[in-house]
């Protein structure tokens, strides 16, 4: 996957996701990586609901995050995704780089309009097939994915949206491309990072310990959104990792589109 540090990359777009996305959020993602954080951030920002759909694992379940009365995180499964994807159920789709691991992206774009109710919004981003070259070489390229430019990522969702905004995300400066080394380090972390995420997976398949514990502590304890606590020191998230609106000297590593469904009269 094109990224050299997936975690704050990702909580940037869901930090950027929170404040756009209300009611009922379907969160898609390729991998269970950054799920807890993802339902954490959104459901203490005017979600109801979040639901969770991994594309990673063939006919893998989508779970459901809401807060019950006594503000605890309650986790809900909700079955297969044929079953549970209802149209025109939800307010918001997020899907963070799903799109370039898809065999058919116009029929992923379909699924997301159709599912979306009239008036809501899907924030999906996709990695840059033209960033930098220096910068792909650093990065990992451990799958085949198909990445987009901005004219075909504009081109793939204009077909069902015409009301499209797009922004940057993690715009490369000449210093870092220069600084080879401090793009190594990141990433090596980043892969301590991931190794220690799948051991905690395989050890709770069914986020038993997440239910059970985590999800009986007051959210206010586990995570304040605005001092996310990202490489366990106490700092906010370094504002090169929120997405901003796009210009045509950017460069970024990822582009990412907020589509508008129209509602109809």
């Amino acid at each position: 996957m094109r990224s050299f540090d997936i975690f704050n990359e990702h909580i940037g777009r869901i930090e950027f996701a929170k404040t756009k996305c209300n009611g009922k959020v379907l969160d898609v993602a390729y991998g269970e990586y950054l799920v807890y954080h993802t339902a954490n951030i959104l459901l203490d920002n005017k979600a109801e609901e979040v639901w969770s759909y991994d594309i990673s694992e063939e006919d893998a379940d989508i779970s459901k995050r809401f807060f019950n009365d006594k503000n605890e995180i309650k986790i809900k499964n909700q079955g297969h995704p044929k079953k549970s994807l209802m149209k025109e159920f939800f307010d918001c789709v997020i899907s963070s780089e799903t799109i370039q691991h898809s065999k058919n992206p116009e029929e992923e774009v379909d699924l997301y309009y159709n599912i979306l109710k009239n008036g809501g919004k899907l924030i999906i981003s996709t990695s840059n097939r033209e960033a930098p070259k220096k910068i792909k070489y650093i990065q990992s390229e451990d799958m085949e994915i198909k990445e987009f430019s901005k004219d075909e990522f504009i081109d793939l969702l204009s077909k069902r949206f015409q009301n499209i905004e797009i922004f940057s995300q993690r715009i490369i400066t000449q210093s870092e491309i220069h600084d080879s080394k401090s793009l190594e380090d990141i990433r090596s972390r980043e892969k301590k990072r991931y190794f220690f995420a799948q051991i905690i997976k395989k050890i709770d398949p069914k986020q038993k310990f997440y239910s059970s514990i985590v999800s009986k502590i007051k959210y206010s304890k586990i995570i304040n959104a605005k001092e996310f606590n990202l490489a366990k020191e106490k700092k906010p998230l370094h504002q090169k990792y929120l997405p901003v609106m796009y210009n045509e000297e950017h460069e970024p590593l990822f582009f990412i589109l907020v589509c508008h469904k129209k509602k109809m009269n």
